[in-house]
């Protein structure tokens, strides 16, 4: 599994990820997308075109995330 980030000019964090997101891959999943967070992005856009298949376990870091996103105002699309 892959992620990349990169701003766009209107501050919108876009997070590319590629591979899969199991068991084995949800922990650097969860661990990028806290980085992320903690830089203090709020608005977030999670291209998935290139991700193989997503387990419950990447299921799970989405929703944490998207609860964290929303608590600060934010929103996170897909």
């Amino acid at each position: 599994m892959k992620v990349e980030a990169t701003k766009n000019d209107q501050g919108i964090e876009i997070i590319r990820v590629s591979g899969r997101i199991d068991p084995s891959t949800s922990i650097q999943f969860e661990e990028e997308m806290n980085s992320i967070l903690s830089s203090g992005a709020v608005k977030l856009v999670l291209n998935l075109s290139d991700v193989d298949f997503i387990s419950s376990t990447g299921l799970r870091v989405f929703l944490t995330v998207l609860k964290r996103v929303k608590a600060e105002k934010g929103d996170l699309k897909v």
